[in-house]
């Protein structure tokens, strides 16, 4: 997880395969993992899990945070909206989160979020 860029992560990519040849499925899914959980943070999720072929993403647990106020969870807010047929918001033990439902791998996980995170940059740049 110390490969924060993605250029980081091309670059070890590039050495497992000089190394070791073409990457496997499965190692090419572990990288998957390391970006889903980039993209998490910068939406303000602290935790994610796959199961059952559900998405579940948990936003931060301080109630109090700025980041309810912000535009980013506005822009969730906004997502929710537009596609509510594959996501629902939840509250469970204090705790708020979204959940996608068939989403059965780490790939398809990354696409699940793509579109927020899209409009999320769209907004940043609109703002700005």
């Amino acid at each position: 997880d110390g490969l924060e860029a993605e250029e980081d992560l091309l670059k070890f990519q590039e050495k497992l395969i000089d190394r070791f040849g073409p990457v496997p499925a499965q190692t090419q899914e572990l990288l998957n993992t390391i970006r889903l959980r980039r993209m998490a943070r910068r939406l303000g999720f602290e935790k994610i899990s796959l199961r059952n072929g559900f998405l579940s993403a948990t936003f931060i647990s301080n109630q109090d945070s700025p980041f309810f106020q912000s535009n980013i969870f506005s822009t969730v807010l906004q997502f929710i909206q537009t596609d509510h047929r594959k996501v629902r918001m939840k509250e469970n033990n204090n705790k708020l989160s979204l959940s996608f439902r068939e989403v059965l791998s780490v790939s398809q996980a990354i696409q699940a979020l793509l579109p927020l995170e899209g409009m999320v940059e769209n907004n940043r740049f609109a703002a700005t």
